[in-house]
Parts: C-alpha cells; sequence; structure tokens
C-alpha cells in the first residue's frame, strides 16, 4: 500500500476544562468500604488522602495483590475509564491514547469502550466523555486488577460493581465532584470530563491502593505463526448495528491498522486525528440478555461469557491469525494460543478487542 500521513484535523474550539469545585461529603455505604481483593496483601489503614502526588510512588504506600506468593517491585495499576459511543457523544477526547480499548455492544446495539490506560501513563489529557459501566466492565477491571473510572449505571449494575471486590471511582457520588468537569460545549448527560491525575487523586482520596503487584497485561513481541495458520489481511469490517459498524485498513507503511467507524473516519478530539492501533482482536463470546433495566424504555443489560474458553481472530503486522482464548475464574487473565498451542504476543502499540458473537458475520480481505 501507498504510505499514508496521518490524517491531521482542524482544532475544534472549545473553552477550558475548569477545576470544577463541587460539594463533598463523607464516603457513601456500600462503596466506600475497603475492598480487599482476593489474595490481597496492602490494605489502607485509615484511608486518608495524601494529596495528589505523582503516581510513582513510595513503596510505603499500600498495594493491592491478587496473588500473595507474587513477587517483585509494586507498580502502578492501569485505569480504566467508561467511555460512551453514541451519536451524541462524539467524537471521544483521548480515547485512542488509551494502550488497550475494549468494544462491546450494549443495550440496543449501542457500542461502548473500556479504555486502558496503563501505569506509566500520567497525564494524557481530557478523557471523555465518562458514562455508565456495564457488566463486562467488571470482568475487564478484575482480569488487569485494575482502578475503575465511570458515571455511575442501572441500580442492577451498581449492585454487581459494589459485590465484585473491584476498585472503582464513580462520578455518581457526591465526594467525586471535585475529580471530574461537566463541560460547557456538550450538551448532558455527554459532558463529563475527567483526566488520569484526577481519578489517581479521587482513588487516593477513597484509600484506593495506586500501586499493585503481580499485575498482568498481554505479552508484546515479535511472533512467527504456523505455517499454514496465518494469512495476509488489510481489511476488517465489523458487523456492529448501523451507525456503529467497524471497519479497519492496515497500512504498512506505518504497521498501522486505521479505524473507521459508520463509514467516516473515527476522529480523536483529544489527539486531533483519526484513530489507529497495532493490533486488532475479535474475541467471539456469547452474551445475553439479564432481567437488568436499562432505560426509561425498558432495554436490558447484556451480559458476556468472558470466563472458560472461545474462538479469536488476532490481526497484527498485516496478517491474519486464527486463535481460541481461554480465562479462567474472573481474576484470571485472557490468553490467546494459535493452532500450535503458542501463546500469541500482541505488536509493540496499542490494541483493541472487540466482543463480537459467535458466528456474526466478520469480514476480512485484501485489497
Amino acid at each position: 500500500m501507498t504510505h499514508r500521513a496521518r490524517r491531521a484535523y482542524p482544532p475544534a474550539t472549545v473553552a477550558p476544562i475548569p477545576q470544577f469545585r463541587g460539594l463533598s461529603s463523607a464516603p457513601l455505604a456500600p462503596s466506600g468500604r475497603r475492598r480487599i481483593l482476593a489474595g490481597a496483601a496492602g490494605v489502607l489503614a485509615g484511608g486518608a488522602a495524601r494529596g495528589a502526588s505523582s503516581v510513582h510512588a513510595q513503596e510505603e504506600e499500600p498495594v493491592s495483590q491478587l496473588d500473595p506468593n507474587a513477587e517483585g517491585p509494586a507498580t502502578p495499576r492501569p485505569i480504566i475509564v467508561q467511555i460512551d459511543n453514541d451519536p451524541r457523544a462524539r467524537p471521544s477526547s483521548n480515547l485512542g491514547a488509551a494502550r488497550i480499548v475494549y468494544e462491546y455492544p450494549a443495550e440496543g446495539g449501542v457500542t461502548r469502550f473500556s479504555a486502558i490506560y496503563m501505569g506509566d501513563q500520567e497525564d494524557v489529557g481530557i478523557i471523555g466523555n465518562v458514562r455508565s459501566g456495564r457488566l463486562a466492565t467488571i470482568e475487564i477491571v478484575q482480569q488487569f486488577n485494575a482502578i475503575l473510572a465511570y458515571h455511575g449505571g442501572a441500580t442492577g449494575i451498581q449492585e454487581h460493581i459494589w459485590n465484585s471486590w473491584i476498585d472503582f471511582v464513580s462520578f455518581e457520588l457526591v465526594e467525586n465532584y471535585p475529580f471530574f468537569t461537566r463541560v460547557p460545549w456538550r450538551v448532558g448527560p455527554y459532558n463529563s470530563y475527567t483526566d488520569l491525575p484526577r481519578i489517581r487523586a479521587a482513588a487516593r482520596q477513597k484509600g484506593i491502593p495506586l500501586l499493585g503487584r503481580g499485575l498482568q497485561t498481554f505479552p508484546v513481541g515479535d511472533y512467527s505463526p504456523p505455517p499454514d495458520g496465518f494469512a495476509p489481511v488489510n481489511r476488517i469490517s465489523l458487523p456492529y448495528q448501523s451507525g456503529f459498524q467497524v471497519l479497519y485498513e492496515y497500512d504498512a507503511a506505518t504497521n498501522a491498522y486505521w479505524r473507521s467507524m459508520a463509514g467516516r473516519p473515527h476522529y480523536d478530539d483529544g489527539l486531533k486525528a483519526q484513530l489507529t492501533t497495532q493490533n486488532v482482536v475479535v474475541q467471539f463470546a456469547e452474551s445475553y440478555q439479564t432481567d437488568i433495566i436499562e432505560d426509561i424504555f425498558g432495554s436490558r443489560s447484556l451480559d458476556y461469557r468472558l470466563q472458560g474458553e472461545g474462538l479469536a481472530w488476532i490481526f497484527r503486522d498485516g496478517i491474519w491469525v486464527e486463535a481460541t482464548w481461554q480465562r479462567g475464574e474472573g481474576w484470571h487473565f485472557t490468553t490467546f494460543y494459535d493452532a500450535l498451542g503458542q501463546s500469541i504476543p500482541l505488536a509493540p502499540g496499542s490494541a483493541w478487542i472487540s466482543l463480537v458473537a459467535p458466528g456474526a458475520p466478520v469480514r476480512v480481505w485484501t485489497e
């Protein structure tokens, strides 16, 4: 393919985000209770805020640890932000700055993003807009032992989050009002924005450990696929419902997949550019409706089977690898294997993981 320079866009005219000064109160139960993760070794005594100092904290700070036998230095935990994809919420800001993005249909076919910012990302700029959590969000947060930032959710979703043992910052709670902003240039509820320093400050105020030991993520590096287990592909089409369909186009000159949505380049208002990624993962996972009502129209929340195993398609370096995914219990991590049973590493860069129903008409081809 011919070289294609990153498409630049004129900057949007926006007002600066003020530091919102809301009311504050004591933490509300049950969300304010100290959650001890399974096998956790580090629990904060007292939970007093120490200020928004650098994320690279000292070892005397509390440490979240899923595996009590995990060794090595504690490192900053990932932060997962729920970002809306309603057409009225577009364009997002700094969604493309996330190292890993999960994409999945919510009620009514509207897709939602769980954007994962890793611990070494101290400040990527404003992030938004921030919206509510879903049941799939819990599974994603658990496997990364991450801190969730979100904007509440339906009553049934909230109960699942409160009982899931994950650490979270919910902007629906009064004590977290200072840590996000309702911007004036968007209509509510699509106008909630925050940033990584404020999320970490909110977590610190709540007594959530910013450090973790034994944190996991997807392996990254060179990969030699089985001789008959891959094919060159430079187009990937994901069959989400009308208005949310996704197309990736691979550009060999930049070793990147350029993302379009609903027939247009998927633009990021924070990056001022079209979204790209170095890895596209299609994870085929069953979903089913629950009895949780999400909105005034009676739409029911979806849940996903993200434990066990299933099929997956991995796209990196312009090739398509048919794979399987495996994951044990909720706090275990997902691993992708090729036909020889090798764990498939991702290419250096970012990764977008799309949850798609088994048998869905995902199309791949070369032009």
